[in-house]
C-alpha cells in the first residue's frame, strides 16, 4: 500500500501562527500587569493598613496620636519622649509598634554613639512605608541631612529611606516656620530654641502658632487626642499616600520627596486636603498633595484605622471636609 506522506507547513503558514501568538500574547500582557498592579495596591493598602494599627497602638500606649515633630533637620530621640519635645515625626513615633522597637532605640544603643546611631536608622529602609508601584525599599538621594541639628550629622553617603505615606495635615497649610519664619521646614536651629519656644506646654497643646491653626491629625508638636477629633474617627483621614512626580521615584529631587523617612513634620511624611489628590504624573510636581501611582484609584486611611479606596475624582470639597477633624460638616461615606 501506498502511505501518503506528511506535509510540512508552508512559510504562509507559519508566519500566520506566529501573528496569532503575537495577537494572544498582546491581548495577554496587559491583563497580566493589570493583575501585577492590582496585587500591589493590594500590599500598599496592607502597609498603609499596618501603619494605622501602629497609630493605634501608640494611642493606646500614650492617649494620643503620634507628634509631627519639629522638622526636617530633626530625626528621633529615644530619650525624648512623646510629647512636643519630641523633635522626630509620626515615622519615628510609630517604629515601636509596628515590631521596629530595636530601629527606634538605635541612637541610645548604637556602640558607636548617638550620632552613629542615628545615621544608621536614617539609612535603613522599611518595606511598610513603601509602595511597590513606585520603587523597592532601599535608599535614595536627600536633600538636608535629618539629625543635623540633634545630633550634628552633617556628612553621610548621601542617600536614605524614603517613605511613600503622608498623614493628614489638615485642610490648612502650617509649618515649623508658623512659630518662626527663619525655621521654614527646617525648624528650631537647637534644642534650646525649640524647648523655650515650647514654653512649658509639651503635655498638652504645644507651638501655640500651629496648634490654634491646624485642624488635622499630625503637624509640627501635635499632640492629637480622640476627643479633639470632633467629626469622628471614621470620617477624618489618618494617613494615605502622598503624590509624586513619577521622574523623581530615585532622584530625591521631588520637593516632597527630598529629604528621608524619620524626619520631623515636612512634606516628605505629612500632606494637606486644600489641594486635591491626583495620580503620579511625570513633569508635575504637587508637594502638600495625596495621591498615588495607581490607577484611578489612591489608598487612604481613617481614624478608626479602617482603609479605604478613594477615587481621585472625589468631590474637593469632600476631600478637603475628611481633611478637617472639627469642621461639623456631614460626608456621606457610602457615597465616595
Amino acid at each position: 500500500m501506498r502511505v501518503p506522506s506528511r506535509r510540512a507547513f508552508t512559510l504562509v503558514e507559519l508566519l500566520v501562527v506566529i501573528a496569532i501568538i503575537g495577537v494572544l500574547i498582546g491581548l495577554l500582557l496587559p491583563a497580566i500587569q493589570a493583575a501585577r498592579e492590582s496585587a500591589r495596591k493590594s500590599s500598599c493598602s496592607d502597609n498603609i493598613r499596618q501603619l494605622a494599627l501602629g497609630f493605634h497602638g501608640h494611642l493606646s500606649a500614650n492617649g494620643r496620636f503620634p507628634t509631627g515633630g519639629w522638622g526636617d533637620q530633626w530625626t528621633g530621640h529615644p530619650d525624648r519622649g512623646t510629647t512636643g519635645a519630641q523633635p522626630g515625626g509620626w515615622t519615628y513615633g510609630v517604629l515601636p509598634y509596628i515590631e521596629q522597637a530595636a530601629l527606634h532605640q538605635l541612637p541610645s544603643s548604637h556602640p558607636g554613639g548617638g550620632s552613629e546611631g542615628a545615621k544608621v536608622m536614617i539609612s535603613t529602609p522599611i518595606s511598610s512605608f513603601v509602595c511597590a508601584s513606585r520603587r523597592p525599599a532601599a535608599n535614595f538621594p536627600y536633600n538636608r541631612h535629618p539629625g543635623a541639628f540633634g545630633y550634628g550629622i552633617s556628612t553621610a553617603d548621601g542617600r536614605a529611606a524614603k517613605c511613600d505615606y503622608g498623614t493628614n495635615g489638615g485642610s490648612v497649610f502650617t509649618w515649623p516656620g508658623d512659630v518662626d519664619p527663619s525655621w521654614g521646614w527646617i525648624g528650631p536651629p537647637s534644642f534650646t530654641a525649640g524647648d523655650n519656644s515650647l514654653a512649658g506646654i509639651t503635655t498638652s497643646s504645644s507651638w501655640i502658632a500651629i496648634s490654634a491653626k491646624s485642624n488635622g491629625i499630625v503637624f509640627a508638636t501635635s499632640l492629637t487626642t480622640v476627643a479633639m477629633i470632633e467629626d469622628g474617627l471614621s470620617k477624618t483621614y489618618l494617613l494615605g499616600e502622598k503624590y509624586l512626580n513619577p521622574d523623581a521615584y530615585t532622584t530625591g529631587t521631588d520637593g516632597g520627596d527630598n529629604e528621608c523617612l524619620i524626619m520631623g513634620d515636612n512634606p516628605d511624611i505629612s500632606r494637606f486636603t486644600f489641594d486635591a489628590p491626583r495620580q503620579d504624573r511625570r513633569g508635575l510636581s504637587a508637594t502638600n498633595a495625596f495621591g498615588s501611582a495607581h490607577p484611578g484609584a489612591m489608598n487612604m486611611a481613617f481614624c478608626d484605622g479602617s482603609v479605604r479606596s478613594l477615587l481621585y475624582g472625589i468631590s474637593p470639597t469632600v476631600h478637603r471636609d475628611l481633611g478637617n477633624r472639627r469642621d461639623g460638616n456631614p460626608v456621606a461615606l457610602d457615597d465616595l
